[in-house]
């Protein structure tokens, strides 16, 4: 009986973790330049040098090279460091999301690992 109450503890924690980790990851930005700012400072600042800089064809938006900007046929915007778009939290993976998003992964998976050991102890207390 006492293992059982240590599995409900273990998956309130994980339940928590997974939610906040969620919210996290869906409520922040994932790392979307402004495209005011990035392309009316570049501009003024760099009259005709362009070296360190890129421009994304579909956005039109001028960007500095070192931010590594990949962009979203999903979302249809560009994302600082892209790693992917994600159809769990209904956005990009990109710079400011990406730990968040790997520990939404790890939050889940011990929930559902653990909701599978509680079922598993449940029949086995049953029958």
């Amino acid at each position: 009986m006492d293992n059982y109450k240590i599995l409900i503890l273990i998956e309130k924690i994980s339940f928590l973790s997974y939610l906040v980790t969620f919210l996290y990851c869906f409520l922040i930005n994932s790392g979307i330049p402004k495209r005011e700012y990035y392309s009316k400072r570049i501009l003024k600042e760099n009259k005709g040098d362009f070296s360190k800089f890129t421009k994304c064809d579909k956005c039109n938006i001028i960007i500095p090279k070192s931010f590594k900007v990949g962009h979203c046929i999903y979302c249809n915007i560009c994302i600082k460091n892209y790693d992917h778009h994600c159809v769990w939290i209904g956005k990009c993976v990109g710079r400011y999301t990406k730990i968040a998003f790997y520990l939404f992964l790890i939050g889940i998976s011990c929930y559902i690992i653990n909701s599978i050991l509680m079922f598993i102890f449940y029949i086995k207390m049953k029958f």
